[in-house]
């Protein structure tokens, strides 16, 4: 049986999770001004992120505040970049 998510391995070392599907999906971030279509690998990228924060803010982990910069690094140069930004901010 195939899992519904695909890990990432970043070359700067970071990483994130995406749901594996073919389609845009339809993204609803509550709180964040954003409702939009992504595609599952920017949706990943934003869960990723949005989860990273808020998992170093509760337990002060200086890696996972490591981990979401690697990411946001990376994150900026994908083709949903502007989306991204938007449900992230």
């Amino acid at each position: 049986m195939h899992s519904p998510w695909c890990f990432y391995r970043l070359s700067n070392d970071g990483f994130y999770v995406a749901p594996v599907y073919l389609k845009t999906l339809p993204s609803l971030y509550v709180g964040r001004e954003f409702d939009g279509r992504l595609s599952s690998d920017a949706a990943g990228i934003i869960a990723t992120l949005l989860t990273m924060s808020q998992l170093a803010r509760e337990f002060c982990a200086d890696y996972l505040v490591l981990a979401h910069e690697r990411l946001l690094e990376f994150s900026a140069h994908h083709a949903e970049w502007v989306a991204i930004a938007r449900a992230i901010a």
